[in-house]
């Protein structure tokens, strides 16, 4: 009785100890895609499958682009992207043990890299709904990433914020004959046709001073019937040349960034014709509703 009892309680132990292995099995987080922790990743971006590379630092001030362009990132931009990094590793193959065309990671759209990591992407499977990607030599399945980016340019990772990554503040505005200036830590306007009220005169300085877009996105290069070159100048002296456009929103084309911002258009009476009586109805949430819908590679 008594070897049947020690019996009894040695598998009760088994036991017990299988169940916790399962239960911390099962409670464990996946492996992440990338082991470094997303705070120690220094280098992020992609590379196209026509050789166009977009690749980001991380500063002191934050991440920057550094191909193609050099411009400050919007940190939301920049998250998204670093999210990739943290995706669960669901199954993995051997690269040896898949079709690796039938997956899409023979001819890739494009490939991640972080750090030194690079991340061929493939396709998506269409019933787990689940992203086939190759790491060296072995073929991984993760949840698809929300912040895969599509593959496109560089341009909606730039910073929302128009004079984000300038030290110097904004001093002027000029748009052919009307200007923007300020002196003694006053703004004042000059329009070619009316006077411009003190009061509306700085509300259009701190307008231009604060702008951020709803969103960026690559140039468009067609003609626009109702362009205006605008510049801006810096404390320091150096210049922004934009390029402005009226349209269903308001579009501020940056060419040294190979970017155009996509302003409220209600907002383009003060900024442009220094009036703050003749906004359009309408809210900047109302005019995202047509943001464009980018999707990752399929």
């Amino acid at each position: 009785m008594r070897k049947h009892l020690i019996n009894l309680f040695l598998l009760f132990l088994v036991g017990a100890a299988a169940a916790l292995v399962w239960v911390e099995t099962r409670d464990a987080p996946p492996e992440p895609l990338i082991a470094t922790p997303t705070s120690d990743i220094q280098r992020a971006g992609f590379m196209r499958e026509d050789g166009l590379r977009v690749m980001l630092e991380r500063r002191s001030d934050g991440w920057w682009l550094n191909e193609p362009v050099v411009a400050p990132v919007d940190p939301a931009e920049a998250n998204r992207l670093l999210g990739v990094a943290e995706a669960g590793i669901g199954e993995r193959f051997p690269l040896s043990a898949v079709d690796a065309a039938e997956l899409g990671l023979t001819e890739p759209k494009y490939r991640l890299r972080f750090d030194d990591a690079e991340i061929i992407v493939g396709g998506l499977n269409p019933v787990t709904r689940q992203r086939y990607l190759q790491r060296g030599d072995t073929v991984l399945q993760v949840k698809d990433p929300a912040g895969l980016p599509p593959p496109s340019t560089h341009a909606q990772l730039v910073h929302k914020a128009l004079l984000a990554g300038t030290e110097s503040p904004l001093i002027a505005v000029r748009m052919g004959e009307r200007t923007l200036r300020r002196e003694d830590g006053q703004w004042r306007a000059h329009h070619p046709d009316q006077e411009i009220a003190t009061e509306t005169a700085a509300a259009a300085g701190e307008a231009w001073a604060s702008l951020r877009a709803m969103w960026t996105r690559a140039i468009d290069q067609g003609e626009a019937a109702d362009e205006q070159a605008v510049e801006l100048e810096l404390g320091d002296g150096s210049r922004i040349a934009l390029v402005a456009e009226r349209g269903q929103q308001l579009l501020l084309r940056r060419p040294d960034y190979a970017v155009q911002y996509h302003v409220a258009r209600n907002k383009a009476p003060l900024l442009l014709d220094f009036d703050d009586s003749a906004a359009e109805p309408g809210s900047d949430d109302e005019a995202q509703a047509s943001e464009p819908v980018m999707s990752p590679t399929k």
